[in-house]
């Protein structure tokens, strides 16, 4: 019988894969080798995909090298998942994962090597019968769309290859360290632990400071894990892999929890539903959630807790959102380090974890044969510093991986901080994937209006990021962007720049010409769809930082442009800029204190003053003399941040601060800024004014 035979190996293991390619020739079959059988040029991924669904076996070679492969463990995932035929033969002794287990393998280590291809070949005589026990679980198809969704988001979310012409890179494996007391570990083991040992420091088991991966970590806290990290650290990727890596698990054995992925940040934070209602109207979700949840069947792979947003009037939905995680399931959920320490409210886990940075090694393991790129990261402690970051050190080796030289070494030269080198690296990036799809689409449908410069996809982008981080319905989360927003920004952006006139009977164009620039952004590979919002697409950028910078660059563009405010509570650049605390917009802030325009004024000061730059203290302090009481109450107030002594007399100076229709609010406002430095010299002269009357025993001063 001749068979379509897929080789699964380690790039290392190729003269072993050689040698079973020339045997599978030998003895009739067709073998498919991807170093023999990828055409020049074509997309590497698409290949092996297609090859895999020809196949009618594959047969992986079984070595430490492949342990440590993700891109092949992958290949062999998916015999799994599609019960394709996949036979393993071992060719060096190797610990074999936990999905591979149960699976047959034929012994060729050593002197066994003649005897085992013989047992190969007696094994395909079988043709392509799946060897592998399959389950009757009633959740497969659920497994599979699960398993492809999943596929599909992190298709978008790795950083693609421009030259596509060998395997992805490695995905890197990422350490994790314990974090102490972030979590309600007693609570959560109050069934196991008699918590008199606890408290008498007498427990028995120990956890490890640093764990190889999340699945070790996971598998110590007992099933139920805190993910934590920085913005780029890998949270979602990791959860993702994770993801994967359950199905295949639950495929293998139907006793395993159902994995069941969600993005927190569709939990509506108004209504605040149930967890069991939640997920059941979760995209994607099993009909059965509330009895998988009741009987303690599921596995909970939860995404972006800090997406919910701060503290509201009532409580924190972050916290309330830990509080429904049911105490009888598995449960991995992700959230910024910062945004968790900011709740100030324990998870009901059994343990937490942090991402590392990434460890030299790992850096230069990333940049493996590109002396170049290993040069440039040598010879930069900051950029060295800023790589430990995966996302960056992806989109760095994307940028000046290759053997190209359009993008000069020095291209980093002078950044002299992090955010700095970041938006480098990610102005660089774009610039790079800009060239690359213009110069594909030139030549193609659909029509030239399609191509827009980088300027546009900035602008838009930046427009539509503003708008979009400036609201507070649940509906719109940090890094979501619904369609109308994108069409919104389009029409001022674009339009506006070309100086066209439209009226109400021309929307239907700016909404066409809109879609046609999101099509644009999706294939650079900047925006994901992740939703449905007002029957219409709900997008965001592939990784917040992204969004920061959109929002950044914009904002930092259009500090002083008066089309954009409109009052002193709109969306507005100055907003953003303090919102994303970036220290290098401090200098676009002190500037636009000159301004003509009262709310660009009135907005800047309030922008410093959450900054807390000590170079705006003079400018801030001649803003008390400001023509409009607004500003002068602005700057008053962004004084008592800064806390700075050197303003207590000018601050003085505005406690006879009357204007007709303003009342007392200057005064007041200088009070508190007095307060808040707190001084002898300043608390005495409010208490001076106090004695006179001067001021009045309002609440605190809030817009």
């Amino acid at each position: 019988m001749k068979l379509k035979i897929f080789l699964s190996y380690a790039r290392d293991d190729k003269p072993v894969a050689d040698r079973i390619r020339r045997l599978l020739s030998d003895w009739g079959h067709t073998p498919w080798m991807d170093v023999y059988d990828i055409p020049k040029g074509a997309y590497w991924p698409d290949e092996i995909d297609r090859a895999l669904n020809e196949a009618d076996v594959v047969i992986g070679i079984l070595s430490p090298r492949v342990v440590a492969s993700r891109n092949v463990k992958n290949e062999w995932d998916w015999c799994i998942v599609y019960h394709r035929r996949l036979i393993l033969l071992q060719y060096e002794p190797a610990y074999v994962p936990e999905n591979y287990i149960s699976l047959n393998r034929i012994d060729c280590v050593g002197t066994r090597f003649e005897s085992g291809t013989s047992d190969l070949r007696a094994a395909l005589a079988v043709g392509r019968t799946f060897s592998a026990t399959a389950f009757a679980d009633s959740y497969q198809e659920y497994l599979r769309s699960l398993y492809e969704r999943v596929n599909r988001f992190l298709a978008q979310k790795i950083v693609p290859s421009l030259t596509a012409d060998e395997r992805d890179p490695q995905p890197l494996r990422l350490s994790v360290r314990s974090e102490v007391d972030a979590v309600d570990a007693l609570f959560a083991r109050r069934n196991d632990v008699d918590p008199l040992f606890i408290v008498a420091g007498l427990e028995s088991e120990a956890s490890p400071d640093v764990f190889q991966d999340v699945w070790e970590a996971f598998n110590h806290y007992t099933h139920r894990l805190l993910l934590l990290g920085s913005p780029g650290a890998g949270k979602t990727f990791t959860l993702l892999h994770a993801c994967r890596d359950a199905v295949v698990r639950r495929m293998r054995d139907t006793s395993a929890p159902l994995p069941i992925f969600c993005i927190i940040s569709t939990w509506d934070i108004k209504q605040r539903p149930p967890l069991e209602e939640w997920l059941e109207a979760s995209y994607g979700a099993p009909a059965d959630v509330r009895r998988l949840l009741e009987e303690g069947q599921a596995l909970l792979l939860l995404d972006g807790l800090d997406e919910l947003g701060g503290a509201s009037q009532d409580s924190d939905p972050r916290a309330d959102f830990l509080d429904r995680l049911p105490l009888n399931n598995e449960v991995l959920i992700t959230c910024r380090e910062l945004d968790y320490k900011q709740i100030g409210h324990k998870a009901q886990l059994a343990g937490a974890v942090t991402l590392m940075p990434l460890t030299d090694d790992q850096i230069r393991q990333m940049v493996d044969r590109q002396p170049r790129l290993e040069a440039m990261i040598e010879s930069d402690i900051s950029l060295k510093e800023a790589l430990r970051t995966p996302l960056l050190l992806s989109l760095f080796a994307f940028v000046c991986g290759g053997d190209s030289d359009d993008l000069p070494d020095a291209f980093l030269q002078g950044a002299d901080s992090l955010p700095e080198i970041r938006d480098r690296i990610l102005k660089a990036y774009l610039e790079k994937r800009h060239l690359h799809e213009v110069s594909k689409w030139k030549f193609q449908t659909p029509p030239p209006h399609s191509i827009y410069s980088l300027d546009d996809v900035y602008d838009v982008l930046g427009n539509a990021c503003m708008l979009a981080s400036d609201l507070t319905s649940e509906a719109y989360r940090e890094n979501a962007i619904p369609t109308h927003r994108i069409a919104s920004a389009y029409q001022h952006i674009v339009l506006r720049e070309r100086k066209e006139m439209w009226s109400s009977q021309e929307g239907l164009r700016v909404w066409e010409e809109a879609r046609h620039f999101i099509t644009f952004a999706l294939r650079l590979n900047l925006l994901v769809e992740i939703g449905e919002m007002f029957d219409e697409p709900l997008y965001a950028l592939i990784h917040k930082l992204f969004f920061d910078h959109f929002a950044f660059v914009y904002a930092l563009k259009h500090v002083a442009d008066g089309r954009l405010y409109h009052d002193i509570m709109s969306n507005k650049p100055t907003t953003i800029l303090a919102r994303l605390g970036d220290r290098r917009a401090v200098a676009s802030l002190i500037e636009a204190l000159k301004s003509d325009n009262l709310y660009i004024r009135f907005s800047a000061a309030d922008a410093l003053g959450v900054l807390g730059d000590a170079a705006a203290l003079d400018p801030l302090i001649m803003a008390l003399k400001d023509s409009d009481a607004l500003v002068r109450i602005s700057a008053a107030v962004a004084l008592g941040k800064l806390g700075a002594p050197r303003a207590v007399e000018p601050l003085a100076a505005r406690l006879t601060d009357w204007e007709e229709g303003y009342f007392r609010l200057v005064c007041n406002a200088a009070a508190e800024a007095l307060e808040k430095i707190g001084t002898p010299e300043a608390l005495a002269t409010v208490r001076e004014a106090r004695s006179k009357g001067l001021l009045k025993d309002d609440p605190p001063f809030e817009w």
